[in-house]
């Protein structure tokens, strides 16, 4: 008996030690809540390449009871002081009651809508003004921070993750900007995007951590590529400043130029075929294929980059028509590339098939202004790019586009290319014909008679052929009619000439036209100063 109770005793002392373990961790396999920090998602916001500006404490009257964490977080490209919130909550009834009150706001109209996810008790809440695009973008982040399938152990200061290369085309409108982080840590910037962008681009470098930029490109010197390097050079250390060496009078380039040389930033102007960074039997390498400093053209001039690292690499055709397209052509065996960066933000004057036949990208990213007034991107390049099989990507319809790769692979943050909606025309319908017999008939229901284009006029009742048909007859009305003053002829317009591109323009007007000028075209004058192909 004693050894019984014995046995009992020791079989429920086990059990009792063995509760709490089984507990403890049903908890700690269920329950990852007390890892998630705003600054672990805001981390991973970074390292997904989301723009984050000034990050800062709420104040408590925001929710401060219910709330364990809250973050103001800025985001520049919305506007000045815009952004959202980024709460983690102590219960899910505090979150219910915020996010509530932000869906609640939105109902109320277009001036107070937000944003709003959740997962989890993580709430975040964004300024209306953001597309639903980017917000999906941010809550995707913080499913993947709640999910634990994130991977921030990266820290943002560094360029990129060990072994990848990341080339980040960032949306600064229209224009051009791009970012390439090596895998061995080198940060290069081509481009810097109309000056408008210039905050932009700083605070996406500044998200990655960036504090120096060991070389940054003025492709050319038409102000939507190098605008924005102003706000660059001003904010970041440069170790180099490569430039087409493009003569260009304009108050923006001179200023750029002016900056380099008080700042005290080495100056080179680069080669044909040049390699300024790497070589054949390096992961990585830039070079330069093409750059002319004597083009005519300011887009002709621009310098054509290509990169890689290991088995993949991209084709950087800044502003490069399809007569340098052609040239790049004819000079080298081979332009084959996975990666294009489109010429002329998608302009018909760039993409020309015989190109695209020797590239053969796999996919290419056209960067431009959302509602453009050019046109961009044209539906010629589309069609050409369809027809050689390339995915398409728009930085106006995703945003900031990123390309990681390991150097046999890629991956692409973003959607392919989806044409707008065309409105339909809607169908004309035509009047429902009217018939009379006679002018006595049509009287009865139109007194005055009927015009040419009514529904109701025959020619056939028309007996004077003046358009008017069975209008009254007043034969005591013998006043001539008052005479006409002679009119003054309109001046005839100048007849528009059209020409395919500045080096065509300049074949017969060798210093370019003026705004008003028959042969003046806005989309060849790429500085916005009224004059087209000015050398």
């Amino acid at each position: 008996m004693k050894k019984i109770l014995l046995s009992l005793l020791t079989f429920i002392f086990v059990i009792a030690l063995a509760l709490p373990i089984k507990t403890e961790a049903a908890q700690k396999s269920t329950d990852n809540s007390a890892s998630i920090t705003t600054e672990s998602i805001i981390k991973q916001f970074k390292a997904d390449g989301l723009e984050v500006g000034k990050v800062s404490d709420l104040p408590n009257n925001e929710f401060g009871n219910g709330r364990k964490e809250g973050k103001r977080i800025l985001i520049p490209s919305l506007g000045e002081d815009a952004g959202g919130r980024l709460f983690i909550f102590k219960d899910a009834k505090s979150l219910a009651q915020a996010k509530g009150y932000y869906d609640g706001l939105s109902n109320m109209g277009p001036l107070f809508y937000s944003h709003t996810h959740q997962n989890g008790l993580v709430l975040l809440q964004m300024n209306g003004d953001m597309s639903d695009a980017d917000f999906k973008k941010y809550a995707e982040s913080i499913d993947a921070v709640v999910s634990g399938k994130n991977n921030t152990s990266t820290s943002p200061s560094a360029p990129t993750k060990k072994g990848e290369m990341k080339v980040h085309f960032i949306d600064v409108g229209q224009g051009d900007s791009i970012l390439i982080q090596s895998h061995d840590g080198k940060n290069i910037l081509v481009d810097g995007g109309p000056k408008s962008a210039g905050k932009i681009v700083v605070s996406y470098l500044k998200s990655k951590g960036i504090k120096k930029l060991d070389y940054v490109f003025a492709t050319h010197p038409d102000e939507d590529h190098i605008g924005g390097l102003i706000a660059v050079l001003n904010s970041i250390s440069i170790g180099q400043f490569v430039n087409s060496g493009k003569e260009h009078k304009t108050e923006t380039y001179e200023q750029l130029l002016k900056l380099v040389k008080q700042k005290n930033i080495k100056y080179i102007e680069p080669k044909i075929e040049q390699l300024l960074i790497g070589g054949w039997n390096t992961d990585f390498y830039l070079q330069s294929l093409y750059v002319d400093a004597k083009a005519s053209d300011t887009d002709d001039a621009s310098i054509v980059l290509k990169t890689g690292y290991k088995n993949v690499e991209f084709l950087l055709m800044a502003d490069a028509s399809a007569g340098l397209e052609d040239l790049l052509v004819s000079s080298y065996d081979t332009l084959k590339v996975q990666i294009l960066k489109a010429g002329q933000h998608g302009s018909e004057t760039s993409s020309s098939m015989k190109f695209l036949k020797a590239v053969k990208p796999k996919a290419t990213i056209l960067s431009y202004g959302k509602d453009n007034s050019y046109g961009h991107p044209h539906a010629e390049v589309l069609s050409n790019l369809k027809a050689v099989g390339s995915k398409i990507y728009s930085t106006a319809q995703n945003g900031t586009i990123v390309v990681t790769t390991d150097g046999n692979t890629y991956s692409i943050n973003a959607k392919e290319f989806v044409p707008p909606k065309v409105n339909p025309v809607p169908p004309v319908i035509e009047p429902v014909k009217e018939s009379y017999k006679n002018c006595t008939e049509l009287r009865k229901v139109y007194p005055d008679g009927v015009g040419v284009g009514h529904p109701a006029y025959d020619a056939k009742l028309d007996g004077d052929n003046d358009g008017w048909a069975c209008e009254p007859v007043n034969d005591t009305n013998t006043t001539e009619p008052a005479p006409q003053p002679e009119q003054t002829p309109e001046p005839t317009a100048p007849k528009k000439e059209y020409f395919k591109n500045c080096t065509e323009l300049n074949k017969v007007y060798p210093n370019g036209v003026q705004e008003g000028h028959p042969a003046y075209d806005k989309k060849m004058d790429r500085d916005g100063d009224g004059w087209a192909c000015e050398k």
